[in-house]
């Protein structure tokens, strides 16, 4: 009962808090951010987007929530997932709202009534963790509202904050003159004149986004994410750019149809673009059931256990193999050997094989002076795994050799 008061007490000084902070908020809105004009902004037209024009405006925060929630503001295909964020950045962005603080201004498309968000998704989404309780007010924005939720807030508050003006740069009009494809429209336009050119993952994802291997390739993502990063296999930057996806998707060829060009990738997802294409490459197989094979064996392979058979640390961070190249080489060879029978069963045996490919890849990393100057003192081994990846980490060739020697590991085990 002590407890429940002091809790009340605590409510009730926040609360108190909170009204403090809305009168600072309204003042600090006042005094920074002008009142938008009601007249029509003028038009800028853009040469290379001839149906286009844009203009600045700005939307309240409650106004984009509201849009979202109508799904009239969407994310297209062709940015990354949402969510990118560290918490404290999110903190940090509801922390300059919630004191009034003008933020950097959205950029958006809008086409047959939809709002596209060009850029701004991460501030818009952290802002939607606030408004939906899933966000609590950290010590640094306000020690009165420390631990606060949105629906703890006082009315006077949340008007305030729902009041905020946001700047946005809005380009009105469908595709026009798109200087990549028209499929890809006004935001590739963007991005390839804003000095942060798209890269191929990108491209794919806007290209076959409603193509059947896309949608497995992210249900494979979403599941099994968390063993390329843990393992250092994907990396947040390369997250950025979709890196993942297309590792992943590489990944899912070589279990289920073999061992492929990577540069031929964007062939692979037109050939399986209907449910029923990708169903005859798949053949029956199930890719994730697969690929939680494969990572098993990987995991025994590469991580410590105690004697009582707990995971105690490892994996393929620091061992080479926490690389996309080698992880395709390491993958096609346990594929290899699983299917041709010949793993070994024993814990002790396949611990020996993972410090013998450990050994193999870190004598190329140790010799690289010797392979430019003095080959013949090489072993032949190191000498031709150096080769393949030197020659072209994605040549169907390179990978192929690269998988046969990870193989002869096993073999001669």
């Amino acid at each position: 009962m002590l407890e429940n008061n002091r809790r009340t007490e605590k409510r009730a000084h926040q609360k108190k808090g909170a009204k403090e902070s809305q009168t600072k908020a309204v003042t600090l809105m006042e005094k920074y951010v002008e009142t938008p004009k009601t007249a029509q902004p003028p038009k800028l037209y853009l040469k290379g987007l001839k149906k286009c024009h844009a203009f600045m405006t700005y939307y309240t925060s409650k106004q984009l929530y509201e849009l979202h929630k109508k799904k009239k503001l969407k994310i297209p295909p062709i940015q990354r997932p949402e969510g990118q964020w560290k918490k404290d950045q999110d903190q940090a962005l509801i922390k300059s709202m919630l004191k009034g603080f003008p933020i950097m201004p959205m950029l958006f498309q809008l086409a047959d009534g939809i709002l596209w968000v060009l850029d701004g998704q991460q501030r818009l989404y952290s802002e939607r963790l606030f408004r939906e309780n899933k966000l609590k007010i950290s010590k640094s924005i306000s020690e009165e509202l420390e631990g606060m939720k949105w629906n703890e807030l006082t009315p006077e508050t949340q008007r305030s904050y729902n009041n905020m003006p946001i700047p946005a740069f809005v380009i009105q009009g469908k595709n026009g003159d798109a200087t990549l494809t028209k499929k890809l429209g006004v935001e590739a336009y963007i991005l390839e004149h804003s000095g942060l050119p798209l890269v191929a993952p990108q491209i794919r994802r806007a290209k076959f986004n409603d193509s059947a291997f896309h949608k497995l390739v992210m249900k494979v993502r979403n599941q099994m994410l968390q063993f390329y990063v843990s393992n250092g296999i994907v990396s947040k930057t390369s997250m950025l750019r979709s890196r993942e996806e297309e590792i992943i998707a590489e990944n899912i060829l070589l279990v289920t149809s073999g061992v492929s060009d990577g540069r031929d990738i964007d062939k692979k997802y037109t050939e399986r673009k209907t449910t029923a294409k990708l169903n005859s490459y798949l053949d029956g197989k199930d890719p994730i059931r697969l690929l939680q094979g494969y990572f098993g064996t990987i995991n025994s392979m590469f991580n410590e256990f105690d004697k009582k058979g707990k995971c105690i640390g490892g994996g393929l961070k620091g061992t080479g193999f926490d690389n996309p190249n080698n992880f395709y080489g390491l993958l096609g060879a346990v594929k290899k050997a699983l299917d041709e029978g010949i793993m070994p069963s024993n814990h002790k045996d396949v611990v020996q094989i993972g410090n013998k490919m450990k050994k193999l890849v870190l004598e190329v990393k140790t010799t690289l002076q010797d392979i430019r100057d003095n080959p013949s003192k090489v072993p032949p081994q190191v000498l031709k795994y150096h080769t393949t990846i030197s020659r072209g980490t994605r040549d169907l060739q390179n990978r192929e050799d690269r998988i046969n020697i990870l193989f002869d590991i096993i073999k001669r085990n």
